[in-house]
């Protein structure tokens, strides 16, 4: 889901913030037992200037397998950053 907001840099015309959700099935990868593995949500935006582009996202994972052999039993959070160039 996007939900476009005024651009925050003078040099871009158009901004959205981008709302993410999904969800994981685990079918029995590294030996675990197959299962739902986890569920994550993200809220992130692209930013552009002089054909750069920067993407700062932020992240949250919720584990729904807590059995010992599980990929991860942990709940996350985390951030991410992205950096590219148009040509």
């Amino acid at each position: 889901m996007t939900c476009p907001v005024p651009p925050l840099l003078s040099q871009q015309e158009e901004q959205e913030v981008n709302f993410n959700w999904d969800i994981t099935y685990n079918d029995g990868t590294f030996g675990s037992n197959a299962d739902w593995s986890h569920t994550m949500i993200s809220v992130g935006s692209t930013f552009e200037w002089n054909g750069f582009y920067f993407t700062p996202a932020l992240y949250y994972q919720w584990s729904l397998d807590d059995d010992p052999l599980a990929v991860n039993d942990e709940d996350d959070f985390y951030a991410a950053f992205s950096v590219g160039y148009n040509f």
